[in-house]
């Protein structure tokens, strides 16, 4: 991309999708968020909202700016039979949690419980029930419209997550 098309014109709201895909440098001016990120100084109302799918750690952009924010936020799921939240994550074969499956058995995939080892299915997954929790602060929140501090008092909404 050229430095000049992050000049073109002010906007309300910046989408950085697959920002892990971006050069870290655009022409020697800059990273892609700082030159697009100027493009939104004018709003009364800004928004940049970056997503993408992570790359190498320690070099990947959209690591770099999940570390650069003040809010890291994870959706947690309750098992089904403990009732424990967690994230969900990928596992491997010598991590005792995470997606499990039978060699060469796509089919058979199951997720297992890191706090109790359960064998969750996904049918037995209820998003509805889940949450967003902050990672830095221990902040919540089910629908992104009413915030609860890590105690479960409501608080007012962030200006920026």
């Amino acid at each position: 991309a050229a430095a000049k098309n992050y000049r073109e014109k002010s906007v309300d709201v910046v989408c950085y999708d697959e920002l892990s895909s971006f050069e870290p440098d655009v022409e020697k001016e800059g990273s892609p968020t700082l030159l697009g990120d100027k493009r939104i100084e004018g709003s009364v109302w800004p928004k940049s909202i970056r997503g993408s799918t992570p790359k190498i750690k320690g070099t990947c952009q959209i690591e770099k700016a999940a570390n650069e924010s003040a809010h890291f936020m994870r959706f947690y799921v309750p098992c089904p039979h403990c009732g424990e939240e967690q994230y969900l994550k990928f596992g491997d074969e010598s991590t005792p949690f995470g997606l499990k499956w039978e060699k060469d058995s796509p089919e058979s995939v199951f997720y297992l419980c890191e706090h109790h080892g359960c064998v969750i299915h996904q049918s037995e997954l209820d998003q509805s029930n889940g949450r967003w929790i902050c990672e830095n602060t221990g902040m919540w929140t089910r629908d992104g419209l009413t915030f609860f501090s890590a105690r479960g008092d409501e608080i007012p909404p962030p200006r920026s997550i």
